[in-house]
Order: C-alpha cells, then sequence, then structure tokens
C-alpha cells in the first residue's frame, strides 16, 4: 500500500480526552460532574490540600484515607486491603507514586493529581486513568490546568474566564514593576493578589481558562527545557548545603525542595522575618491525622530566582541549623 503523501496531516494523540479549566479545582469538578465519577468511593491520601476535601464534599462523594510516609510515599499492603472504586494518587512535589506493586481491582479508576507537573502520561495496566495539574502553581500562568483522560468527561459545560484573573495579572504586573524599580508600592500588588485568591476560594462553577493564560502557556512549554535545568540545578544546590529531608532522588520535575521540619512554623515565620515568603503544604486539616501535613516546608525552584537568591537563602537556613528527619 502507498501512503497517501499531502494534505492534511495525520495525528493520533497520546490520550484519547483532553480538557482545560482555569485552575486544578475546577479540573476536579470537571470531573466530578460526571456522575460516572461522583458517585464512586474514593481511597484518598492523607496529605493532601484542603480544597480536595472541599470540592468532593461539594459532590457530596464518600472517601476515607491511606497513609502518606516521611519518603511521601503509599503502602501498596494498605492500599491493596482498602476497598474503593477510584484510587486518588498525588505526585507530591513532581515526584511520582510506584504503581508497579497495586493490584489493580475490576473496574477501578485512577484519579492523579499532578498538580506540580507540566505534563502527565497514563500508566501502564490502568486503563480507566484521569490526570490533572495546576499550572498556576509551577509556572508564570495566573491561571490554567490541563485534564488528560482515558475516558470521555459526561459533565456541564465551563463558562467563561473566572474574575479572579484579572485580579491576579494586575497583581503579577504590579508586582513586576516594584521589583524592577519603577514605582509602586508592596501593599498595592499585594491587595489585588489577595483579593484574587479570595475570588477563588470563593468560586464553585467550572471555567475555561484565559486568553493570557493561553499565551503564558506556550511560552512556559517553549522554554520548558531550559527551566528544568535550571531547577534542577537549584534542586541540586540545597541538596548539597541542607542535606536530604526526604529520602528521594531529584523528582521528574522540580518544582520545590521539601524539608520535614520538627519546627516548620517557626522556620517559616522567621524567614518572613528577612522577607522570604514559603507556601505551606499545605495547613492542617481537621479530622485528617496525617503527619507530613504539619511539617513540611518547600523551598520554590524557579528559573525567575537568581543564583545570589538561592544562595541567600541557603545561607539563611544553614545558620538556622534545622531540625527534621534529615537522612
Amino acid at each position: 500500500m502507498i501512503r497517501p503523501f499531502g494534505g492534511e496531516p495525520p495525528f493520533q494523540d497520546r490520550v484519547p480526552h483532553l480538557y482545560t479549566t482555569d485552575s486544578g479545582r475546577s479540573s476536579l469538578r470537571l470531573i466530578l460532574e460526571d456522575p460516572c465519577f461522583s458517585t464512586k468511593r474514593y481511597l484518598l491520601p492523607d496529605y493532601l490540600c484542603g480544597t480536595v476535601l472541599e470540592v468532593l464534599d461539594q459532590y457530596g462523594v464518600v472517601y476515607d484515607f491511606y497513609a502518606i510516609g516521611d519518603g511521601l510515599r503509599w503502602d501498596p499492603e494498605e492500599i491493596n486491603r482498602a476497598k474503593y472504586d477510584v484510587l486518588y494518587a498525588i505526585d507530591y512535589f513532581g515526584w511520582k507514586q510506584d504503581l508497579s506493586a497495586i493490584a489493580l481491582k475490576p473496574g477501578s479508576v485512577l484519579l492523579e493529581d499532578g498538580v506540580f507537573l507540566p505534563y502527565l502520561e497514563p500508566p501502564d495496566r490502568w486503563p480507566h486513568w484521569i490526570g490533572f495539574n495546576s499550572l498556576r502553581k509551577i509556572s508564570p500562568l495566573p491561571d490554567g490546568s490541563m485534564v488528560w483522560s482515558t475516558v470521555p468527561l459526561v459533565g456541564k459545560k465551563m463558562e467563561g474566564p473566572a474574575s479572579f484573573v484579572s485580579l491576579k495579572v494586575r497583581g503579577q504586573r504590579k508586582k513586576a514593576a516594584f521589583l524592577a524599580g519603577c514605582g509602586g508600592c508592596e501593599k498595592d500588588y499585594l491587595a489585588d493578589l489577595q483579593h484574587g485568591e479570595t475570588l477563588l476560594n470563593r468560586q464553585q462553577s467550572i471555567h475555561a481558562p484565559s486568553s493570557v493564560a493561553v499565551g503564558r502557556m506556550m511560552d512556559f512549554y517553549r522554554k520548558l527545557e531550559v527551566e528544568y535545568s535550571v531547577r534542577r540545578a537549584q534542586f541540586a544546590v540545597y541538596e548539597q548545603a541542607l542535606g536530604r529531608f526526604v529520602d528521594r532522588d531529584a523528582p521528574e520535575y522540580p518544582c520545590f525542595y521539601p524539608l520535614l521540619l520538627e519546627d516548620r512554623d517557626a522556620v517559616r515565620a522567621a524567614l518572613a522575618l528577612q522577607q522570604i515568603y514559603l507556601p505551606a503544604h499545605w495547613p492542617e486539616l481537621e479530622g485528617v491525622r496525617g503527619e507530613v501535613q504539619r511539617r513540611m516546608l518547600a523551598l520554590p525552584l524557579d528559573g525567575r530566582f537568581s543564583a545570589s537568591e538561592v544562595q541567600r537563602l541557603v545561607e539563611i537556613l544553614v545558620r538556622m541549623d534545622l531540625q527534621g528527619a534529615a537522612v
């Protein structure tokens, strides 16, 4: 057979169903809008963002928990003993969970929360798989999330760009001008960013990504290899100076360097006094007894940080003589 040459190029999608939304929580809502997924029993890690529980509760989802250890790993034996329809896996800071020892239950779904990853690939052995990320957490995008699925999602139609986006964009631009010495004050950009976050937290509808997000997404992926090499180098600097606080090699896509600290909140407060603001992944949740939650402090890896800024943070942390579970 002679293959036709020219015309429209053929293309086979690696994942049959792809969707884009404004945020990870919108992507999770998009999945749960499908009755096939909102009525199933979920098995969740005990180390997770409270927003996940808020969204699941909004849809009346029944769930239980499995434990995450200091190595940010699950225990396959615990999962294999559990009863569930949907196994919820989080790729913590770019590290994927090992699926090789998980017994595949007939009809079960793997829901992969790749919040810290720029892209996801369907794993072997799991015919029913859905993965999503949150690009605004690991990139300059003000909003944006992608959903990959081996099964079609039958949910309601998305609305246009969300109202929080314009505030986030304005705050980002004000902050860039302020840091470049072009005027403004810290109070101005913080007000916009915080107001935008408030609107996002109140939002319960599902929105499409903004045009700003789409434009920045193209730029982010165009420079992904360069960004990856910078983050790997920053990861190595932290590891050499501070040691490993989590027993893992460099993740698939480094975006944070995790520290498990006995005095996490005190360290975070001391750094804030020196204008170093680090996120807590994540605030402790009532009724969830995860040990990692109260101890995790994550150092950001990002090409927008200079080598001197990274080195300053390292020197401050070394002087603090961090108390943690270094391995």
